[in-house]
């Protein structure tokens, strides 16, 4: 494998992009891939209909109403979901008020994570759930002002959201703020995107210790040994272990400007710093949170 290659996931196949669907949210189909399972075997060992339907959207191809209304209702039917939220879907398909119809991929893959047979909606969710969900809902504003390419109000939005207050230090928002090209905002983006997904992966492992899930922490190997007399830092552990995992060319993904590239959809037209108007963000798109 070249240095520049595209992670593969350790699965077989084509190598996968690391798709963002926002600012700095990972696109939750990533939680099935880490666990050598694709979204596609996932849906269609069940639900072949519905995975000929998620292909064809991503291909671009024309998909009438009546289809993706016959087979989405279809599928969350036979996965006994109750009846209250089958009917906030339907509506949400027939272009009527529904509370699903705002909701962004995150939200839509942990509720989906929580549905109990009990029909309760929304679903009770575990308290990391309720800050993910939160978390995206902060990031609404400032994606939208990043793919307008206003990287001053993006900046101003993130500096002020309380939910984003434990991800974010100065000096990011500055870099984000300061952007005079993507490489910039993508290398920014890519900063948070790690703290967030650490962070969410430090207290799935605490709540799955409370749990009797596990008898330890599984990120002992990142804390420093305080016994030595040069102690190492968390990131070095962090590259070292991943580096042992991944190959000698793990390192090599971070530092690759075509890796980078590949990261991330660009945005489109110049980045400026002015303030503009713009319409609001649709998103088109066992539980570990």
């Amino acid at each position: 494998m070249s240095a520049t290659t595209t992670p593969s996931f350790r699965r077989a196949g084509r190598p996968r992009k690391l798709d963002l669907v926002d600012l700095f949210l990972w696109d939750p189909k990533i939680e099935l891939e880490l666990s050598g399972c694709s979204f596609s075997q996932a849906l269609g060992g069940r639900h072949p209909e519905m995975l000929a339907l998620y292909q064809d959207m991503g291909r671009k191809r024309p998909i009438s109403i009546e289809r993706g209304r016959r087979v989405v209702l279809s599928a969350l039917a036979d996965m006994g979901l109750s009846a209250p939220l089958v009917d906030e879907w339907r509506k949400a398909l027939d272009g009527e008020e529904s509370s699903v119809a705002s909701l962004g991929p995150w939200c839509v893959h942990i509720y989906a994570q929580s549905m109990k047979r009990d029909g309760q909606w929304p679903p009770k969710l575990s308290p990391l759930g309720k800050h993910v969900i939160e978390v995206e809902q902060a990031l609404v504003e400032p994606t939208l002002a990043w793919r307008q390419g206003n990287m001053v109000r993006c900046a101003d939005l993130l500096a002020n959201a309380p939910a984003l207050s434990g991800y974010l230090w100065p000096e990011v928002i500055a870099k984000l703020r300061n952007a005079s090209d993507e490489a910039d905002v993508t290398e920014g983006r890519c900063m948070v995107m790690l703290e967030l997904m650490l962070s969410f992966l430090a207290t799935r492992d605490a709540q799955l210790q409370v749990e009797g899930h596990a008898a330890e922490s599984m990120f002992g190997d990142l804390f420093p040994n305080f016994n030595e007399d040069e102690m190492t830092a968390p990131t070095a552990l962090f590259l070292f272990g991943w580096r042992l995992t991944v190959g000698p060319q793990a390192t090599s993904y971070l530092t690759s400007h075509r890796y980078r590239s590949q990261l991330v959809t660009p945005t489109s037209g110049p980045l400026r710093g002015s303030s503009d108007g713009g319409k609001g963000v649709t998103y088109s798109r066992r539980s570990t949170y």
